[in-house]
């Protein structure tokens, strides 16, 4: 504790009180009320990307199956660097929620053919 006090006060910005780990911070930030629907986010976004994967795997679209896989390992990728940041208000983490997302909607909507007015569909 002594030689921390003295370096935060040589360095006043370089301190900073962050656990430089996102998970702890949320959970210490937020308590529990937070870091469930933070971890259910989380969760649900790995399983949209499995559930995408297998489905386009199945499918036989080899293209689909493997943009689904990558972004998967990109996102396990950015969620272990997490441990060992602070960025719980990082864009890239919204960017893979939201393609998690999109990628489970093309296995519904991938194929089919929709307009506005659903009386002229074809």
């Amino acid at each position: 504790p002594l030689m921390f006090n003295f370096y935060s006060q040589i360095t006043p910005h370089i301190h900073s009180p962050s656990v430089h780990n996102t998970y702890l911070e949320i959970l210490a930030g937020t308590g529990l009320a937070g870091t469930v629907p933070f971890a259910a986010v989380i969760l649900f976004s790995f399983r949209n990307y499995w559930r995408a994967k297998n489905y386009f795997k199945q499918a036989g679209n080899r293209k689909k199956s493997l943009l689904s896989e990558g972004i998967l390992v990109g996102f396990i990728a950015f969620l272990l660097g997490n441990v060992f940041l602070t960025n719980q208000h990082h864009i890239i983490l919204y960017l893979f929620i939201a393609f998690s997302t999109i990628l489970y909607n093309l296995t519904f909507y991938g194929n089919k053919q929709y307009t506005k007015n659903p009386s002229m569909a074809k």
